[in-house]
Formats: C-alpha cells, sequence, structure tokens
C-alpha cells in the first residue's frame, strides 16, 4: 500500500498536466488524407538543418525560415494549417495544426518528433 499511492499521485498529475495543457476533449486518429502535409512538415526539417548548418542555432519559427529563403510554403497549405517549432535547447517537433477551413468541428494535429523520425497524427474535438 505504501509503494501504491507515489505511483497513483505521478499518474494523476500527469493527467492533470496532459488535459490541462490541450485544448480538445477527444483524440482520436486522423480520418484525413496527410501525406502532404506530412511532406511539408518533412521539407521544414530539411529547412531547420540548413539554417542550422549556416548559422550555428535553430529558428524560431517556420516564418523565420520562410524570411531567410530556406523554405517557400504553398499558399494554399498555409491557408489551411498552421505550423509550429517546439524546442527547448533544440526543435524537438514540428507541429502542424489544421483551421477550420478542413473541418469546423475538429483540429487535426500532425506532429514529427525529431528524435525519433515518427509521425503523430490526431483529430480534437474544438471547444464551443
Amino acid at each position: 500500500m505504501k509503494n501504491l499511492f507515489p505511483k497513483v499521485l505521478f499518474t494523476f498529475v500527469c493527467l492533470t498536466l496532459i488535459i490541462g495543457c490541450t485544448e480538445s476533449k477527444v483524440t482520436e486518429p486522423v480520418s484525413i488524407d496527410t501525406g502532404e502535409i506530412q511532406a511539408t512538415v518533412g521539407a521544414i526539417y530539411n529547412a531547420i538543418k540548413m539554417h542550422r548548418q549556416d548559422n550555428h542555432y535553430d529558428p524560431e519559427t517556420v516564418e523565420q525560415l520562410e524570411d531567410g529563403e530556406y523554405i517557400e510554403l504553398n499558399e494554399e497549405i498555409k491557408n489551411d494549417w498552421e505550423f509550429y517549432l517546439v524546442k527547448r535547447e533544440h526543435i524537438e517537433r514540428i507541429s502542424a495544426y489544421s483551421k477550420p477551413s478542413i473541418d469546423a468541428n475538429y483540429t487535426y494535429i500532425i506532429e514529427l518528433i525529431i528524435e525519433t523520425g515518427v509521425f503523430v497524427k490526431y483529430r480534437s474535438m474544438k471547444f464551443e
């Protein structure tokens, strides 16, 4: 019983943080074709590597990559998706969030986890 309390407390704290940090009510697998967005996220990653090689630091935003002419994103994609670089010391994830033009009821999230090279995809209900 004594060893169970820290595990339960840790689980409760983690779940509280996860729920408090997300904007979604429900997370489900993505049901749209995400190939073009994954390719765009991959191109962003390549632009990050070029920026890092030239400047010896990571960019803060995707817009900084565009301004430095490391990447030129398709306007149609930019109208439907927002891209974010998630970093601490170095960029850890590249995230793409759909705008309401894709689906008024859901936000689609596609992330590239840099360390593993794995894409993660979610569909989250929007708050009313």
